[in-house]
């Protein structure tokens, strides 16, 4: 059996903060667009802690990476590689989505074509009192 260099302790911790995220935006996030409000799971109100989590593992593991790797500019690349397609499918996906459904919800999240490319980016835009395509994408097709 090959040895791997992958630190699978980290997954069981990657999932409990994608599912408190997850669980946040499902159940607390936008209470004015559901039927129970944000009263159906209280908890869930402490998913940002799952945002935090996530980056204390992700600053871990990418400074194990750094230190055994090939040099920044190989790990960056390799980063950019595995992320950018996943986003770049999810962005897509939920911007067609939220430009197709009728709802209240889907607008008051629409961008425009210049919030939708900005989003691509990796560089956070201002949300003007709604939520910006990229955190739609996060939440509307998970895959960080």
């Amino acid at each position: 059996m090959a040895e791997t260099s992958r630190l699978t302790e980290f997954d069981g911790l990657r999932a409990i903060a994608l599912l408190s995220v997850v669980l946040f935006h499902y159940f607390q996030r936008f209470p004015e667009f559901y039927p129970y409000g944000d009263s159906l799971l209280p908890v869930a109100g402490y998913g940002y802690l799952g945002v935090h989590l996530f980056f204390v593992i992700s600053g871990f593991v990418i400074s194990v990476s750094l230190r055994s790797g090939s040099g920044l500019h190989v790990f960056l690349f390799k980063r950019l590689l595995r992320l950018w397609p996943p986003l770049a499918v999810c962005a897509v996906i939920t911007f067609m989505a939220m430009h197709l459904i009728d709802s209240a919800f889907s607008n008051s999240v629409q961008t425009g074509f210049s919030g939708f490319a900005a989003s691509l980016s990796f560089i956070p835009q201002p949300s003007g009192g709604s939520i910006s395509a990229s955190t739609a994408t996060l939440t509307g097709c998970t895959g960080h």
